[in-house]
């Protein structure tokens, strides 16, 4: 509707907890929003996809996500 684009970083817990539960009630736009984490491997930096249902399982596990 408004042709933007928003790229957030957070190591808040609760924000992540807030993007799931928006994820949740979206309908028709999931692909619209995604969440990856940047972790080091040795020498180089690598981007890590987390799928929605990762997300789910380790918030309803207390693990760590961030």
């Amino acid at each position: 509707e408004f042709n933007v684009q928003v790229f957030a970083t957070t190591h808040s817990f609760e924000n992540i907890k807030a993007y799931s539960s928006i994820y949740d009630k979206l309908e028709g736009k999931k692909d619209n929003m995604g969440l990856f984490r940047i972790e080091k491997q040795k020498d180089k930096h690598e981007l890590v996809t987390i799928t929605h249902e990762m997300l789910k399982t380790t918030l309803e596990n207390d693990l760590e996500v961030r």
